[in-house]
């Protein structure tokens, strides 16, 4: 099978444009062309931010016909599984799939429709606007240049911890540029893996559990003294690029920065990346010779032909322009 990874703004295109007899119509047909698509916890996350009930319901009936049942492990997952394989240079994944108790929940809901579930916690906001303002603000977290306009005092926090830890553990000359991607690396790492901001949460504890460290500073400064590589290499280094692409040409980014970053995570580990974000358009189309066939796979949907059946509901196949002829 082909693995195709619907990125947020791919899902949201679908759920829009789908009934229900639709999304089922339209997985039969991927599947027997030998296409699965998959979504990630990350897609996940955002789709369960949607503030009203009826909505939310209506999208989560609409994606358990649309996308596999097995959700695809967070970023912070997939870089615990490069520090237990000793840093690869190409990762292989045991298991690409979430061993968090959300994939045992988007799966129940997959195979029992009548099955509901939502995070209701108020934290979930908080750390959803927290991701969210460090995304806008991620080129004055890389800088430190006089005249910048000041970071609240959260964000800066996290400025000075990581300021400080660059400081003491990479003193290399590298130019600039490197400097601002290492940072954005080492940001990914404390939110992700050392914070536990995501909703695997408890596959992230897990991991730290069998460490036996606690406090998110000392977490950070443990990864960064047994595994200096992770901000030169491997996915925190892919996730810290593509945010870097998006963030440093106007010094200012989208609320979605960070995440757009995540859901590059993945493409390393599928054929075909969906999206209708403008964002990873400019990505292929920036990516070095090094890193072409990686960003190839992105596929923009408004440079795909979308066939519709009308019988007996409305069905997209996807069919590129090489497959046209």
């Amino acid at each position: 099978m082909m693995k195709f990874y619907v990125e947020t703004s791919a899902a949201d295109f679908f759920l829009s444009n789908l009934n229900g007899k639709g999304a089922e119509a339209t997985r039969k047909l991927q599947i027997s062309k030998g296409r699965e698509w998959y979504i990630s916890t990350t897609v996940l996350w955002e789709l369960l931010q949607i503030r009203d009930d009826d909505d939310l319901d209506a999208c989560m009936y609409l994606s358990s016909f649309l996308f596999s049942e097995n959700l695809l492990k967070s970023a912070a997952e997939i870089i615990i599984d490069y520090i237990q394989q000793s840093e690869p240079d190409h990762l292989v994944l045991q298991s690409p799939f979430t061993s968090s108790a959300i994939g045992s929940y988007w799966s129940r809901s997959c195979h029992d429709k009548g099955f509901r579930f939502r995070i209701d916690a108020p934290i979930f906001k908080d750390v959803t606007n927290l991701i969210r303002d460090l995304s806008k603000y991620m080129a004055l977290m890389t800088v430190d240049e006089a005249g910048e306009a000041p970071l609240r005092s959260d964000l800066a926090n996290i400025k000075e911890i990581i300021d400080a830890a660059y400081v003491q553990y990479y003193n290399d000359d590298v130019d600039v540029m490197i400097k601002k991607i290492r940072t954005i690396a080492m940001i990914t790492l404390f939110i992700q893996l050392c914070m536990c901001l995501d909703i695997s949460k408890d596959a992230i504890d897990s991991y730290w559990k069998t460490v036996g460290i606690g406090d998110p500073i000392e977490r950070l400064l443990y990864l960064l003294e047994r595994h200096p590589d992770l901000v030169r290499k491997g996915p925190a280094w892919y996730i810290a690029n593509a945010i870097f692409t998006q963030c440093m040409k106007n010094r200012r980014s989208s609320r979605g920065a960070f995440h757009d970053g995540i859901h590059a995570v993945y493409l390393p580990f599928v054929d075909i990346f969906l999206t209708r974000d403008e964002h990873f358009r400019k990505m292929k189309e920036f990516a070095t010779q090094e890193y072409k066939d990686l960003y190839n796979k992105i596929q923009h949907i408004d440079d795909l032909q979308l066939l519709r059946i009308d019988e007996p509901t409305a069905v997209p196949n996807m069919r590129s322009d090489r497959d046209r002829a």
